[in-house]
């Protein structure tokens, strides 16, 4: 009997586990849908697009640090600008 509501809680555990990262990869994307928006307001302002790009790979960032609660290393521009 013990070991039945052992391996009940593990598994109640561990859903609410995969509901967790579930949300925090939804709101990291979320995060990262907001990055085409600023690109194209760069084009809009007319700014030095390396710079600006720069700021907007930081806003999400930030978006993923303080929104999502995410505190592991986030990509920089330069990283991420090898993927773009």
């Amino acid at each position: 009997m013990k070991f039945t509501l052992i391996i009940i809680a593990a598994f109640a555990l561990y859903a609410v586990m995969v509901e967790g990262m579930k949300g925090r990869v939804k709101c990291s994307r979320d995060c990262w849908e907001r990055l085409p928006d600023c690109k194209a307001r760069c084009k809009v302002v007319r700014s030095v697009t390396h710079a600006c790009h720069g700021e907007c790979q930081e806003k999400v960032a930030e978006c993923i640090r303080d929104e999502c609660g995410v505190i592991e290393r986030v990509d920089s521009f330069e990283e991420h600008r090898k993927y773009d």
